[in-house]
């Protein structure tokens, strides 16, 4: 698919070897992914309410995204997920009430802005990510903030991080 928007009653979204594709507005609830993104590029994640799925939102090999304005919330395992995803962009979210709130594996120079993070067993956790930017988000009453595995020259410039259980771990 390229070039199209995602019609307003759907209840699941899986999006393979697609660009241009604009996902806006929806209520995606109890399903295994709430969205899911492979090898999509160029595509916009705005406005949706994601709850009580396994997954909120996972890219995996996708780039060049926008995930804007959404609701992640009460996902068990992880509110945003990336695995091998570059040059996405994650901004104006609430994500709270999640196992992870946002986690990132093998991905690199993505933007992370003005983000809420609330009440996440793990706020964003990063696995061999690099040269990402973390940037005036909020992290808040979350078990662990902020934690970065085997990840280097990331920037982290202008984060809230108050009362979580422990702020920033680096290993």
């Amino acid at each position: 698919m390229h070039d199209m928007a995602v019609p307003s009653n759907a209840g699941l979204v899986v999006l393979k070897n697609s660009s241009g594709i604009t996902v806006e507005g929806l209520n995606l609830r109890g399903n295994k992914n709430g969205l899911l993104l492979i090898n999509t590029n160029d595509s916009s994640i705005s406005g949706n309410a994601l709850h009580d799925n396994l997954f909120g939102i996972v890219l995996h090999r996708s780039f060049n995204n926008v995930i804007s304005g959404n609701r992640v919330t009460n996902n068990p395992n992880s509110g945003i997920e990336l695995w091998g995803s570059h040059n996405n962009k994650i901004l104006s979210n609430t994500i709270a009430e999640n196992g992870f709130g946002v986690t990132f594996s093998d991905s690199e120079s993505n933007l992370i802005s003005n983000n809420q993070f609330t009440d996440n067993n793990n706020g964003l956790v990063l696995s061999i990510s690099s040269e990402n930017n973390i940037e005036s988000n909020s992290f808040q009453g979350n078990s662990l903030a902020l934690s970065l595995t085997s990840s280097h020259s990331n920037n982290l410039n202008n984060n809230l991080i108050l009362d979580n259980t422990i702020g920033l771990l680096f290993s």
